[in-house]
């Protein structure tokens, strides 16, 4: 007789400082079924159609955005968001007055939407998982029902060696955006077939600036890729790089 042994769940460790409090308490990453929108919550499993006459299932059945849902995590926008573009420069407004913004120049992606501009939301959260698990960070395109003037570009992270989860935006030109706290900014989904779960926990300042202190810089000078190597050889952690499982000396 074979048995079937359930896969082991993939954690997905979300940190923030005691210092934004409020954040963890009312802005907290989630399971994305925290987040269906509206829109498909609405919407009933089938209607009757009078071209055909016959009933039709709608996107309430659509197996790949209950999938998508299912086993990712978003991360909502923890303030309101004020950004006004102009032909050759933008200007932005945080409502809680502490969120930083950088941006990185046009030479950083010559030939690629050389017409937006380039905005970074530098997040709060720190994310670890386990060694040799990739993530996709990508916009939650179905919870934007209306046409909006930035876009989210989508890329793989790992969260062993690099856990800043910072937002990169491409802003339009001469458009105006207002982006609401709690408005579903960030999906990540692990690439995996196992099932996601996900954990939050508020560090000590202490704690927080520890593990914020021991992120791997992507763009270090001597290459990503480098830099993984001289960590695996010198084994600076073994798992997380919080501490959680490490061999004691």
């Amino acid at each position: 007789m074979l048995f079937k042994f359930p896969k082991k769940k993939l954690v997905l460790h979300a940190f923030i400082s005691e210092l934004d409090k409020n954040i963890y308490t009312h802005f907290p990453v989630q399971n994305a079924t925290k987040f269906y929108p509206d829109w498909w919550k609405d919407l009933p499993k089938s209607h009757f159609s009078f071209g055909n006459m016959r009933t039709q299932v709608t996107m309430k059945g659509c197996v790949g955005l209950y999938n998508l849902y299912r086993n990712s995590a978003i991360m909502p926008i923890w303030t309101d968001v004020a950004i006004k573009s102009e032909k050759t420069d933008y200007y932005y407004y945080f409502g809680d007055k502490k969120t930083i913004s950088e941006c990185h120049i046009l030479d950083q992606r010559k030939g690629f939407k050389e017409d937006y501009f380039h905005m970074k939301i530098l997040s709060p959260w720190l994310f670890c998982s386990e060694k040799g698990v990739n993530f996709m960070f990508m916009e939650p395109y179905w919870n934007y029902t209306e046409e909006k003037g930035f876009e989210i570009p989508p890329g793989i992270v790992d969260f062993y060696y690099n856990y800043q989860t910072n937002i990169n935006i491409l802003l339009m030109r001469e458009r105006d955006n207002y982006i609401k706290a709690n408005t579903p900014i960030l999906m990540i989904q692990p690439i995996s077939e196992r099932t996601l779960e996900l954990k939050t926990e508020m560090l000590s300042v202490r704690e927080y600036t520890h593990l914020k202190t021991k992120n791997l810089n992507v763009f270090s000078d001597t290459g990503y890729p480098n830099l993984i190597k001289m960590m695996n050889e010198t084994e600076i952690r073994n798992k997380c790089p919080f501490g959680f499982g490490r061999k004691n000396k």
